[in-house]
This record gives C-alpha cells, structure tokens and sequence, in this order.
C-alpha cells in the first residue's frame, strides 16, 4: 500500500513538473519568435512553406474525411497524379493541427498553435532525455532550453516544421531506455516515437537507422545488450509495425522518383550546403553574412554561448582529476553522441568540406555514400539540415558537463550565479536571431463569390488560375497564393508549389507569362485546362491590365468568356 502511494506521489509530481515545463517552453516560444497572440488567428509567417503547411493540413482534413483512398491524388498540379508526394505530407505535425481544425476551421490559427507545440514538445523530450542521464533537473533545463530554442530551430522551425526535431529527443530516450532494458513497453514506445518522426519529415527519419545501429554497436559490444529469442520477438515486431505503416506512404514517392526522375542534383545539393566558417558565425552576424543569400540553410552553427557551454562542459568532462570516474561510467553514452555528431557534422557539408564560399574543390567527404547508397538522400537538398544531430549530441554532453560540475561545485549561491549568468547572455543572444516576421494573409474582393461557383463545377474540370509563378514579383512565387487559396473548394488546379514540379510545368509558366494564353494553346492542351482564371486584383494596376487582356482575349478563337465576380474572370477554352 505504501509503494502504490509513493508511485501515487512520484508520478503526480513530475507530470505537474512537465506541464508547467510545456507552459514555460511555449511562453518562451512566444517571446523569441515574436508571434502575435493578438492577431493569431489572420497572420501567418511570412513565408512561403508556411502557407504550403497549412494547404496540406487542409488538403488532409478534407481528403482522410471524404475520399481517403485517394490521399496522394491532391487537387494541385492537376492533372497529374500523386501530386502530394511532391513535398513532405506533414502528418506528424498534422495530427497536432487536426483537432483545432476541426474545432475552428482555421488553419491560419493552426498553424501558429502547432509552431509553439513543436517547441514545446521538443524541449519537453530533452529535458526527460537528460534528466533521465543525469539525473539532474537543473542540467536537464538548461539542455531542454539549448535545445528548443537553438539558433537553428528558431531560424528553421518557422517555416520549416519538418525540421523542428521535436520527437528525435524521445527517440534516442527509448533507444537508451530499450538497449539497457528491454522490455515489451520500451520496445513500443520506442518504435512509437520513430514513427512520428517519419510522419512529421522524412529528413530526419532517413538518418535514424544510422543512429539505431550506433546504439546497438555500442551497446553490444560494450556487452549491455545481448540476443536472445524475447529480444528478437521484440524486434520482428517492431520493424513489421514500420514496414506496415511505411509502405503504403513511401510506395508513392518510390513511383515518382522512378517515373520523373525526383532527385536532387550535385551542383543544387553542394550550393544549398555549409561551409565551416557557417558552424562559427554567431546569431548577431547573420544579417551581415546571409543578407545576400536567397535561403538560410547555411544557418547551422549553436551560436557563441552554446559554443562556449559546449567547451565548458568537455573540460569538465575530460578534467585530469574526473576523467576516470566520468568517462568509464557513461562511456557508452559518450561514444554513441561522439560518433553521431561526427557523421552529421560530416554529412553537413555534402559532397565537399569548405572553408567558405569562396573556396573552389574541398576535401571530399562519404556523403558520396549516403547519396549513391541509401535511400532517401539522393531527394534531400539542404544536407546542412542534419546539423540538428549535432546540436542534439552538443546538448547531451552539456547536460553531461554541468552535472559533473554541480557534483564538484560545493558553493550553491556561486551555482546559482552561473546558472543566472548562462540563462541571461543565452537569452541575449537568442534575441538577436533575425526571426521571420508575421503578417496578415491577404483576401483578394469578390473571391467568396468566385469560389462558391467553382465548387459547383463538375469534379473533373480543371482551373488554371492567373497570374502564376513569379509574374508580379521575383521574389514571390503567386502558384502558392492560388495553392492556398485552393483549400476554399478543392477542385482540380492546375497551379502548384512543392519541393518538385511535373514535366512542362516550368514551361507552361514560362509560356504563358511570356506569349499568352493564345500561344500557349498546346500546353494548355497538354494540361488538359478547362477555365483559365484571372485575378486582376492581383496586379498593381487591376483596371489598365484587366482591360488589356480582355482584348486579347477577344480576339482568341479557342476561349470564351464565361462569367465574371467583380475583377476576377473566368474563361473557358473550347478545344
């Protein structure tokens, strides 16, 4: 009875310490990434994957209601087919964002409530990783809070939710949990989290094997695992649990990379890679040295104070008087964090390690082997993304260094300094992060109206909308304006935006920006288009543009006016 009470009492009082530990993560998310509570449910981020998110959750939520045989064949890049598997489909973070949009139909509101839950989540999984460790609560806080806010997650995570890493804490918790006892609830919830993982983006989840037999090696041959026939029956059991629920969501992707072609070329993969000098640059310095770039995937170093905790933390560590006593008790741990964040700090760089951009060649590195060898890493682009394993092996060994350090600090008001000077420069800096800002998402006059006629149109009409891609401005691409906006009928467009286009598509925009709708006939045909929407509120001038094409639309034998909803036209062509 006394037992059952103390684990009454234990279990109430570390699950209030993680709800108040989640409160805290998403207070703090709020501050550093500038999110309008006021305004959340209207302004998204500015920027463009952060649209493209909120079309796929809708895309989701309607598809896995009405027709979920027919996941894949999304409404864009009509009329081909799979037209999901383009880009990542965002299931992970989906099952965050479904209960609020079914609650309030919102996903401009969802988005931002999923963006604070990702930081959450992922700083909540580093706490338990490292208190689990080290049994120490104030190392586990200060590498939850290095982890969930790290210059690299606030500049990443905001757009990018794939990349927030917010379940690979819990991973690599039940990988220690389940290599040191293996029982059948490690065994689930490790296979659990590798799962979410996947669902949320495949770039992290392609890296993982490589961390699962780190772990094993390791553990085997430090002679804390063993084979036996329960262990085996625990891990047949696992992998039939991936291999069923994997298959039927990578046979797509497997089918259009046969069909197209869908990999990443060298030249992009080396150009959307770090150099060394990216893993040095501060927060503060970001401006100065990515102002001029079109991305900010060189974005990949933990920042100065990081930095500095991190080489605090291997001097204590690995100090001359510990080094016995430290390094043979969590020897294994030591190995495994070594070892991953050597082969992600290496695989970082792509095909070549430079020291800056303006080096020529490099030394060659074994991503050859990764492109060439395993699956998955011919289709990433932005290599320097597997940067978030370093970070992650960065925090483990801080949470390792301050623990060793508390046990030989004896003086607690000289702790309590140091901890409240690290907290203070670590939010300081932190602060300097040019994070992206949020604005509100723009409704075009009369498009209620536009929309409501477009749903009445039969399933298998498809609508081309205009003007597309880069038309009006080089720095926005309007197929997502369209993309988005498409959520509002999900009827057959032939507009997209996503990590890959179809065949011609680039043409097509080409064509039409350039020639016309008239000369442009051919391709049109080939997209098999049935109305051509255009958006004269779009332009700069909507009355002198509206009239122009009008003109010329006149004047075309093949496509006829149908109806109009204020400046928004629709024309139908007539093959």
């Amino acid at each position: 009875m006394n037992k059952l009470f103390f684990y009454k009492n234990f279990f109430k009082k570390h699950l209030t310490q993680c709800i108040l530990l989640f409160i805290l993560f998403i207070f703090l998310a709020i501050i550093f990434l500038n999110i309008p509570i006021s305004k959340i449910n209207t302004q998204l981020p500015e920027h463009v994957d952060a649209y493209l998110v909120s079309w796929i959750w809708s895309w989701e939520d309607h598809i896995l209601l009405t027709d979920p045989l027919n996941f894949f064949n999304s409404n864009i890049f009509a009329p081909f087919e799979n037209t999901l598997a383009y880009t990542e489909i965002m299931l992970g973070s989906f099952l965050l964002a479904w209960p609020i949009l079914i609650i309030f139909n919102n996903p401009i509101l969802a988005y931002s409530i999923v963006v604070l839950l990702t930081f959450a989540i992922s700083g909540l999984g580093m706490y338990l990783l490292i208190y689990y460790l080290t049994k120490n609560k104030l190392a586990a806080l200060l590498a939850a809070l290095i982890y969930a806010f790290a210059p690299f997650k606030l500049i990443h995570s905001i757009g990018h939710l794939h990349l927030t890493g917010m379940w690979l804490p819990y991973v690599f918790l039940y990988l220690h949990k389940f290599f040191r006892i293996q029982t059948w609830k490690n065994i689930l919830l490790l296979t659990l989290f590798v799962i979410l993982v996947f669902l949320t983006g495949f770039h992290y989840f392609i890296f993982l094997p490589i961390i699962i037999l780190v772990f094993f090696f390791t553990y085997y041959l430090s002679k804390s695992f063993r084979f036996n026939k329960d262990n085996i029956k625990k891990i047949i059991l696992s992998l039939t649990i991936l291999v069923l629920i994997f298959t039927p969501i990578i046979l797509p992707f497997i089918q259009l990379k046969e069909e197209y072609n869908f990999v990443r070329s060298i030249e992009t993969i080396e150009a959307y890679s770090p150099d060394l000098i990216d893993y040095l640059i501060p927060p503060v310095l970001y401006n100065y040295f990515y102002s001029s770039r079109s991305h900010m995937e060189m974005v990949v170093g933990p920042g100065l104070i990081i930095g500095l905790l991190f080489i605090f933390s291997l001097y204590y560590i690995f100090k001359k008087n510990q080094r016995i006593k430290s390094i043979q008790r969590n020897k294994t741990n030591f190995i495994i964090y070594f070892i991953t964040a050597s082969i992600a700090f290496i695989i970082s760089f792509g095909f070549y390690i430079q020291f800056n951009s303006t080096n020529v060649g490099g030394i060659a590195t074994f991503y050859s082997l990764f492109y060439y060898f395993i699956p998955g890493f011919d289709g990433i682009r932005a290599v320097g993304r597997y940067s978030i394993f370093v970070l992650l092996s960065i925090t483990v060994f801080i949470g390792y260094g301050f623990t060793i350090y508390q046990q030989q600090c004896k003086n607690i008001f000289k702790k309590n300094i140091i901890y409240f000077l690290i907290i203070i420069f670590l939010f300081i800096e932190l602060s300097l992060i040019p994070v992206v800002s949020y604005s509100e998402v723009k409704v075009y006059p009369n498009t209620e109206e536009l929309f409501a006629w477009i749903r009445k149109q039969p399933p298998e009409k498809i609508f081309l909308n205009i003007p597309l891609g880069f038309r009006l401005n080089p720095e926005i691409n309007l197929d997502i304006i369209h993309v988005f906006n498409s959520r509002l009928h999900f009827k057959r467009i032939v507009n997209g935006y996503s990590g890959q286009r179809p065949p011609n598509y680039d043409n097509l925009i080409y064509s039409l920006n350039i020639s016309g709708p008239q000369k442009s006939l051919q391709l049109l045909e080939e997209f098999k288009v049935n109305y051509l929407i255009y958006y004269f509120d779009f332009y700069e001038n909507p009355d002198e543009v509206r009239d122009w094409y009008i003109n010329q639309l006149e004047q075309a034998n093949n496509i006829k006016y149908v109806t109009n909803f204020g400046n928004n036209y629709v024309y139908e062509i007539v093959y």
